[in-house]
This record gives structure tokens, C-alpha cells and sequence, in this order.
């Protein structure tokens, strides 16, 4: 039923030959079988989302009674193993639509524009929530860390560090959330961090063990030296700032369409890529910035020299 909802047809399916349920008549492979619920084994060494081995896990068996094919089948394997692997690039989907829907419906914050997970956190662990404002209000503060908190929510694992950023900085690009912590953030007022929480595969928060038991993968406390926790940031700006010092956007704009004309290689901006008022700018700085772009420094130099005043004593 999922897979026609998705294809938005009915799938062909047939009956299996030694288990009652349908299966698809077109598939490649069809492992027929049974999982014994009362036995483990040993699970072999594998790689994992966190791009590290995982030994010492156990497993319920599945046993097959019956494999049915095409002719010449396609078998596609699923590779998880240092990040980014199919594991995490395809997680990352789904995880970012359903916290998305989460966040925006169920806890009715219409602020909220875009999720990104990030591959070398597994598309799990690292997380950045970014926020829009709505009917030209922005966002309280406050509705900012609702958001945050109700991210921990959806499971007890993940996200293990979450970042709130405002609309003008890409969530999904490391560079431009680096820039937002570097200056729109600080440690003693933007952060939180929420201990009681798991870490089942992540090594930092106990030391792997070998034991072959399903639980010997948590944290022996999730409060104590090896226990887990989470880190919010709020790396949005509290206040207007200065205008970014790039180009305005119809410098920028004709200087792509120079660079295509010239048939170079394609170009993708990475936001921000032209400058723009972030609400610090006095009427005065525009009008010089006007008189710069039609070519008359003359005329601002002579406006800057003629607001100049002496330096009292002892302030040099």
C-alpha cells in the first residue's frame, strides 16, 4: 500500500511461496523466512552511520525458507560506513521532513522554515533549525528556543547538537553556520546544555564494549561521567546589525551574468552572496555610498574631512 501510494499506481504483487504474505510480483529478490524472537547471535563487525566499526552487537536471526528471483537480479546493497555513506545521506531526508512537519505543525511554529541534518553527524546528531519570520515580525527570542527544545523531543538519541539561524544563513552549508556562531552567538547567553539523554553507537559517551548484549551499547548513566547529553545554540541575531559587507545584489547579479556570458564554469553562490541592510545604517552611509558608486570620492572625502574634530588630551 505505501509503495502505490508513492507510485501513485496499484503494484503487481503475488503470493510467497512458503510464508502468507504478499510480495511484489516484480521484485528482484524476495527473502522468504522467519525471526526467532527467542535466540541472538552474535552479530559480525560492520561499519556504522558514526564512521566507526561496530563489534560485539547481537542480533535475532533471521532464517530463510525460500529465496525467489528475476532472471539475472539486481542486488543493491546498503552501505553504511564513514559518513557521508548511504545510510546517513538517506536518512537525512526523512529525518528532516518529519522534524520539519514536527516542529512547524505539531508544535505550531510557523517560524520555523528549514531543517538540515548534517552527514558527518550521521544525519542525526548535528542539526540547524532555520527560522523565518512571519507577517513581517520577527522572531521572539523565545519562539527560538521552543523550537529548540522541542527538537530533543522526538527521541531520546538524537539531535545530540542543535543550531537555531535566521533566515539569511544556509542551514544545510557548515561555512555559513560557522559564521553565524562566530558572530552571532555567545557561549554564556546562546547555550544550553540538556544531560539525561542517550547515545546508543556514539563512543563519546562511554567507552565501546565488548560484550555481546543488545544494551551494552547505552551509557551505564545517562547523568553521570559517562553519561549523554544534548547542546542547543541560539546563533540568531538578537538585534540589528550592520549591513554585510559584500556587493549589493545588482552588482553581484551583473557580475554572474558577465561570468556566464563568458561561458565559464557554472557558478553556485553560497549564501549570503551580495550584501544587505541588517538595519544598522545610518541615512548618511547611504547617501555616501551613493556618491561612491557614481565615482564622486571627491566629494565624500571632502564630506568626511569636513566632520573632522581635534582629539582631546590623553584620548589619542
Amino acid at each position: 500500500a505505501l509503495a502505490g501510494g508513492l507510485a501513485l499506481l496499484p503494484i503487481d504483487v503475488v503470493r510467497a511461496e512458503t510464508v502468507a504474505l504478499l510480495v511484489p510480483a516484480t521484485a528482484e529478490i524476495v527473502f522468504e523466512g522467519y525471526i526467532d524472537v527467542d535466540h541472538v547471535e552474535p552479530d559480525p563487525p560492520s561499519g556504522e552511520h558514526t564512521g566507526y566499526m561496530i563489534v560485539g552487537a547481537e542480533v535475532f536471526a533471521f532464517h530463510i525458507t525460500c529465496i525467489t528471483h528475476r532472471r539475472n537480479p539486481i542486488w543493491h546493497d546498503f552501505i553504511s560506513q564513514m559518513p557521508p555513506s548511504e545510510s546517513s545521506c538517506i536518512r537525512a531526508v526523512g529525518v528532516e521532513g518529519t522534524m520539519l512537519s514536527f516542529l512547524r505543525k505539531d508544535c505550531g511554529i510557523p517560524q520555523v522554515k528549514a531543517v538540515a541534518q548534517h552527514d558527518m553527524g550521521g544525519a542525526w546528531r548535528i542539526m540547524a533549525i532555520q527560522f523565518q519570520d512571519v507577517g513581517g515580525v520577527r522572531t521572539h527570542n523565545a519562539i527560538v528556543w521552543q523550537a529548540l527544545y522541542a527538537s530533543l523531543s522526538k527521541s531520546p538519541d538524537w539531535p545530540k547538537i542543535v543550531i537555531a539561524v535566521d533566515e539569511d544563513i544556509d542551514p544545510h552549508d557548515a561555512d555559513s553556520l560557522n559564521w553565524a556562531l562566530a558572530f552571532r552567538f555567545q557561549p554564556h547567553r546562546d547555550l544550553r546544555v540538556v544531560q539525561g539523554r542517550s547515545a546508543i553507537l556514539d563512543q563519546s559517551a562511554m567507552p565501546h564494549s565488548l560484550e555481546t548484549s543488545y544494551t551494552a551499547h547505552y551509557p551505564t548513566s545517562n547523568t553521570g561521567p559517562q553519561g549523554a547529553s544534548a547542546m542547543l545554540i541560539d546563533a540568531t541575531r538578537k538585534w540589528p546589525y550592520t549591513p554585510v559587507s559584500l556587493p549589493k545584489r545588482e552588482y553581484m547579479e551583473r557580475a554572474r551574468a558577465i561570468w556566464e556570458e563568458l561561458d565559464l564554469p557554472p557558478l553556485r553562490p553560497r549564501t549570503p552572496w551580495y550584501g544587505y541592510n541588517l538595519g544598522v545604517w545610518p541615512a548618511e552611509f547611504e547617501e555616501l555610498a551613493a556618491l561612491g558608486e557614481q565615482g564622486r570620492f571627491a566629494e565624500v572625502a571632502q564630506r568626511l574631512i569636513s566632520r573632522a574634530r581635534p582629539v582631546p588630551r590623553g584620548e589619542a
